[in-house]
């Protein structure tokens, strides 16, 4: 066993790059050759296509022969997406990369540069590493849930998946299309802690077309943000209100704004009653005066003011 061990700790790493995408075959490319150009030497690249309508399919399999292309029958969002691809991946290691990022340049190198000095690294699910826009106070952070919540880490990070520890934990992307992914982090942090490095691994893309975070999307999805806010106070709502409250107050308010702009005014008073106190109850007095216009003000305020603060 102790053989084995050292075998491992000695050998390179070997990574699958998961790559989910739907309807961005102007953008895929560009995901991919930043994989394809790491020239590591066991490197998988998966692309899992959610059911795209445009030329994504032609555009993987004539650009890249190399890239195992595998196609979801039907439209299911980036979760089921991304744990169809981990479910396939024959490496050890595995890496989301979004279809609109780009991997830097050795980023596979630094990710197995820490992978082989940090001994305990298979004792964890998922190691993560920062993005352009990812920071964490100093350069290393065994992250819990505490950090997650209470906003220590900012920004976003790359998932470094263990497939084998992944797997038998039971651990899965959630199957919402709202920017659900907090909810597994936040799990797996509790969890084991996730082992977090400030080394940046990958290029934030903002040239997308429709962006998840974009207004148009967020209204047009309106109804799953406003769930998914509240599947996080439903999971992890006591702990925030006793240690985080300001971080509660605020998730509150998130659910209170999506539930206006999926039209449904009564769900979002709901959760406006937690919130007419302290320092934001000018924010909830807004939103409560918003609940008793038609939709169609509330959609162009949020429009208006998502452009002015981004």
């Amino acid at each position: 066993m102790q053989r084995r061990s050292l075998s491992r700790l000695m050998s390179p790493p070997s990574f699958t790059v998961v790559i989910a995408t739907h309807d961005r075959a102007g953008l895929v490319g560009r995901a991919i050759q930043s994989a394809v150009d790491q020239h590591w030497p066991e490197l998988e690249v998966i692309v899992v296509d959610d059911a795209s309508g445009d030329a994504t399919p032609e555009v993987v399999r004539s650009g890249y022969p190399q890239v195992r292309y595998l196609r979801q029958e039907t439209n299911q969002g980036p979760g089921p997406a991304r744990n169809r691809g981990i479910r396939a991946a024959a490496n050890e290691w595995i890496v989301i990369l979004d279809d609109d990022d780009t991997l830097l340049p050795g980023a596979l190198t630094r990710i197995a540069g820490h992978i082989q000095s940090f001994t305990a690294a298979h004792d964890y699910p998922v190691l993560q590493f920062a993005r352009t826009n990812g920071s964490i106070p100093q350069e290393y952070l065994l992250a819990g849930l505490d950090d997650f919540l209470g906003g220590t880490i900012r920004g976003d990070f790359t998932p470094a998946i263990q497939a084998k520890g992944f797997r038998e934990s039971g651990f899965a992307y959630p199957s919402g299309r709202a920017c659900e992914d907090h909810l597994l982090w936040f799990k797996v942090a509790d969890r084991y802690g996730i082992p977090t490095w400030a080394t940046q691994v990958v290029r934030l893309g903002t040239d997308a077309p429709l962006r998840i975070t974009s207004p148009e999307h967020q209204i047009a999805s309106a109804r799953e943000h406003a769930h998914a806010h509240e599947v996080t106070l439903e999971e992890f709502g006591e702990l925030l209100a006793a240690r985080y409250p300001e971080a509660y107050v605020r998730k509150r308010l998130g659910a209170a704004f999506y539930w206006l702009l999926a039209g449904e005014p009564s769900r979002a008073r709901t959760h406006l009653h937690h919130t007419l106190r302290g320092r934001h109850v000018l924010h909830s007095l807004t939103l409560w005066g918003l609940s008793l216009v038609p939709r169609a003000i509330t959609r162009t305020a949020f429009t208006a003011y998502r452009r002015l603060t981004t």
